[in-house]
């Protein structure tokens, strides 16, 4: 609730959001909505998930987006970027570790599972680029 850009939102999109935090908790990776098969949860899943209509589920997403409540991977898994920053902290991670957490991204990626064609330099998934991204981002955030 500290967040300005969730107090900016209407209480019903406040209302969906908490249902949405909840739901991404509970996923095997944590803080992100999608299925197992890591492919996004629709807007037509997540209305039947909440008791919603799939019209409403579309305006308060395409509001909770547009105010920067929720951040999406390239293949369009929205995501949380405080439970995913805070899902690494619990893990005590330290900057000299993150080779290792990259690793492990790149394992339990649906994408590098099936074999999709997502790399650019053939070393490193776009996901592990953006987790790398957002670890550096939070090893600069605690050297303040």
């Amino acid at each position: 609730m500290k967040d300005p850009a969730v107090r900016s939102v209407t209480v019903a999109a406040r209302g969906l959001w908490i249902d949405m935090l909840c739901l991404m908790h509970e996923r095997d990776r944590r803080g992100y909505l999608q299925h197992a098969t890591g492919r996004p949860v629709s807007a037509e899943q997540l209305a039947r998930m909440t008791g919603c209509s799939a019209s409403e589920v579309a305006r308060l997403l395409r509001e909770l987006e547009e105010c920067g409540v929720f951040s999406r991977t390239e293949a369009g898994v929205i995501y949380n970027r405080r439970m995913v920053l805070d899902y690494w902290e619990a893990g005590s991670w330290r900057p000299e570790s993150i080779p290792r957490m990259l690793e492990r991204y790149r394992e339990t990626d649906p994408a590098s599972a099936q074999g999709e064609d997502r790399y650019v330099d053939r070393s490193e998934s776009a996901s592990a680029r953006n987790a790398r991204g957002r670890l550096e981002s939070a090893i600069l955030l605690t050297r303040r």
